[in-house]
């Protein structure tokens, strides 16, 4: 991850994007990762706001301070689901984007599952897997892609 030309991979996804809508039909796409692909997702949404217009990030943000997008080119509306014990990833970081995005009149709505770990929604790991906290956030995930992408 510390390795990872965040530029490049911007330019990768890009063109993930344009292909999503083309198969599709649609001018707009969601996007959504995990963990180091949730941080690519809130990137991409920034360096494409002409198609992505909805953005779920699982606790997933930028931890290079070099490499935050422009916030201000972002216009998808941010859903970001959030683990109360993470390590990586904490709450007040996620908070923090989430105060940075509304203080520049953009849509953003962190939540912050009690009692989570960070890849609460991996199942695989059973040691850190909440299925209650996956559930609820795939729930509101779904919800807001049909809402923001009708």
């Amino acid at each position: 991850m510390m390795a990872m030309n965040i530029e490049q991979a911007g330019k990768d996804m890009s063109g993930a994007v344009d292909k999503v809508a083309q198969v599709s039909g649609r001018p707009h796409v969601g996007v959504t990762g995990f963990c180091m692909g949730g941080g690519l997702a809130l990137i991409l949404a920034a360096l494409r706001p002409d198609r992505v217009k909805a953005v779920v990030p699982w606790y997933g943000l930028i931890p290079w301070a070099n490499a935050q997008p422009d916030w201000a080119r972002l216009d998808a509306a941010v859903l970001g689901h959030y683990a109360e014990n993470d390590e990586y990833f904490t709450p007040e970081l996620a908070r923090e984007l989430e105060r940075t995005l509304r203080d520049l009149g953009k849509e953003a709505t962190i939540n912050v599952y009690p009692g989570t770990d960070h890849a609460f929604f991996n199942d695989h790991r059973p040691e850190v897997h909440n299925a209650e906290a996956s559930a609820e956030g795939f729930r509101e995930t779904v919800a807001f892609l049909k809402e923001k992408l009708p």
